[in-house]
């Protein structure tokens, strides 16, 4: 659930960044774009957080909530996406697709079974 609505805000969240350089479409908040954004990225926020709290106390193997460990997973997997795969990950003229393109043109086509 926590995936789903942050999954949702991030479009809000990039279109805040964008501030007024932002194309807007046919249908848009007008002056109010601003604030409900602000609100709609902060409620998630809160609710992100108030979704990964135990449920039950005392907390055991049970009860443990797993939210928190997929967000981790998610965030690594963020931060190595920041860091070093937005470098050449399915970059088209990056050297190693390249390179990964020329092997692969040698080789059989694989066979449907």
């Amino acid at each position: 659930m926590i995936g789903l609505y942050i999954a949702y805000v991030v479009p809000t969240l990039l279109r805040l960044r964008k501030g007024e350089a932002f194309e807007r479409g046919p249908w848009h908040l007008g002056r109010w774009s601003g604030a409900v954004g602000v609100v709609a990225v902060t409620w998630v926020g809160v609710i992100t957080v108030l979704f990964m709290l135990p449920q039950v106390s005392p907390v055991t193997w049970e009860t443990f909530n797993y939210a928190p460990v997929a967000l981790v997973v998610l965030g690594f997997a963020a931060t190595w996406w920041l860091a070093s795969a937005r470098h050449w990950f399915l970059n088209p003229d990056h050297a190693r697709t390249i390179a990964r393109h020329a092997a692969r043109a040698g080789a059989p086509e694989p066979a449907d079974p």
